[in-house]
This record gives structure tokens, C-alpha cells and sequence, in this order.
């Protein structure tokens, strides 16, 4: 779909205070006037023990992607360390236009001072087929890191190998 003009698109990070934290991500299309994606995210910090982050993705349907191409999902992780060597991460996703519990991770972390280990659980609840489960086991050497720290809260299928 060829237009006059491109999309617009902004990203704004908006920081309050050091462990307060909005995000927004939007994408306007201007010869149809219309919201396109817009994702909005609230994430608090207050320590090095705890996290939580909920948002809410749109997604506009797009016909020739097919009618169920589109979403309005709501999205939750909270983030808790329990000691020094452990921690753990519980995030879900939520369709609101169906209510279907699209996605959740279950993944506990350990800290073995020179490495780290996680293992994740997920739960996929697929819209054609069976609901998929998987689980898996991720090591990580602290002096040549695989990802930065807290891409698994971003990507969280990063752990999984996807």
C-alpha cells in the first residue's frame, strides 16, 4: 500500500524519577489518519530486589496479512531477587480482544559468581493447534555475556533460543 507520505513514527522514554520509567512507541499513518502500532509501557524500579512492568501493545489489522492480523495486548512482568545467588521473573501476555493468555515465562535465575544459569518454562497458547509448552536451561558467562542486561525482560524469548 503505496501512500503520499510515510509513516510517522515516535519513541519517547520519559523518566520522572530514577526507578519510574514510561515508554511509548507509536506509528501514525497520515494519508489514512489512523494509529497504525502503539505500544506503552510503565516500568518501576525502586531497588535492585524488585521490578514491575505492565503495558499494552496495538496493533492495527492489516487485510493483507489476514482478518486476525491485528492485536490489543496487555503485557506484565514482575521481576524479584531473592537473595544474592537468586531471582526470579514472571511475565504474561494477554489478548483483550479475545481473552486468551497468550504467553507466560516462568524463569528462575542462580548466580554461580563467574556464570549465571536460568531456567524458563513457557506456556504458548497458539491460536490454530495445540497450546505449546517448552521449557529451557540458558548458561551465561559474566565475562562474555550472550545478551545485555535485561534483554530477557525485553525478549523474553531470547532464553528459549528463538
Amino acid at each position: 500500500d503505496q501512500g503520499t507520505f510515510a509513516d510517522v513514527y515516535s519513541d519517547l522514554d520519559f523518566k520522572p524519577r530514577s526507578w519510574i520509567t514510561l515508554n511509548s512507541e507509536t506509528r501514525f499513518r497520515i494519508d489514512g489518519r489512523q494509529w497504525r502500532e502503539a505500544n506503552h509501557t510503565l516500568t518501576l524500579s525502586p531497588n535492585s530486589t524488585w521490578s514491575w512492568s505492565v503495558g499494552h501493545r496495538y496493533l492495527r489489522s492489516d487485510p493483507t496479512l489476514g482478518p486476525d492480523s491485528g492485536n490489543n495486548t496487555i503485557l506484565s512482568s514482575f521481576y524479584c531477587r531473592f537473595n544474592e545467588n537468586w531471582a526470579g521473573r514472571v511475565q504474561h501476555r494477554f489478548e483483550a480482544r479475545d481473552g486468551i493468555l497468550e504467553e507466560q515465562y516462568y524463569t528462575v535465575y542462580r548466580d554461580f559468581r563467574s556464570w549465571t544459569a536460568a531456567l524458563t518454562f513457557r506456556v504458548r497458547e497458539n491460536r490454530i493447534g495445540p497450546t505449546d509448552y517448552g521449557v529451557a536451561v540458558t548458561f551465561s558467562l559474566k565475562a562474555i555475556p550472550r545478551f545485555k542486561l535485561g534483554d530477557d525482560r525485553n525478549k523474553p524469548t531470547l532464553l528459549l533460543g528463538s
